[in-house]
């Protein structure tokens, strides 16, 4: 790991992982960095939040080609459609 909640000048990260990994298939993705949302609400997720972090892993740029959004109680039809 190398970040967790980090604060940039726009916005706040959950995880941030550096991709170190020698398996081949993390390695075809080609990212550096692996950005993970983390949501442990009560009720789904919607896609206001799939939004924002899509906003982020935008931000990051060519430094990230992976993100995962965690929802331990899941997330509604319309953050899966988006």
């Amino acid at each position: 790991m190398l970040s967790k909640n980090l604060l940039t000048e726009t916005q706040e990260l959950d995880l941030v992982l550096k991709n170190t990994s020698n398996n081949d298939f993390m390695r075809s993705l080609n990212t550096p960095f692996i950005l993970v949302e983390c949501k442990n609400w009560s009720s789904p997720v919607g896609v206001a939040e799939a939004r924002v972090f899509e906003s982020k892993y935008r931000e990051a740029g060519k430094k990230v080609n992976l993100g995962i959004f965690i929802a331990l109680n899941g997330v509604t039809k319309p953050f899966k459609r988006h």
